[in-house]
């Protein structure tokens, strides 16, 4: 009989195949909701919910973003240091279709933490 970390191998077939199961169930049900929704002709990408994640994402504190003892409370100003590394890797150089940095955000079509740092950084 074969066992996988002394456990017979059928109980881990049967298990691994119950959790797949599961998840394929979750996902068809999201799926078929989403289907609902837009037929309905709801907006379910432009929600009050995706507005105020994506804005905490861009603006929040760490304590916002990530508000569990536990986690890397460090990572979480992601866009702002995008920004940072940008700037520190062309200062004074020529970027963006021979635009100075300083002219970055005017071309930039995005809005959030990153396009905002580029800004307050390299005002002219």
């Amino acid at each position: 009989m074969s066992t996988i970390f002394n456990v017979d191998h059928k109980v881990v077939a049967v298990a691994t195949l119950a959790a797949a199961a599961s998840v394929t169930a979750y996902t068809l049900y999201r799926l078929h909701t989403l289907k609902r929704k837009l037929a309905a002709g709801e907006d379910v990408y432009e929600t009050a919910k995706s507005l105020n994640e994506c804005l905490v994402c861009h603006y929040g504190s760490p304590d916002e973003v990530l508000p569990f003892s536990f986690g890397p409370k460090s990572d979480v100003d992601f866009p702002k240091r995008c920004a940072e590394l940008c700037v520190k890797h062309t200062v004074g150089k020529v970027v963006l279709l021979f635009a100075p940095l300083t002219r970055v955000t005017a071309m930039s079509v995005g809005v959030g933490g990153s396009v905002e740092t580029l800004h307050r950084t390299n005002r002219p």
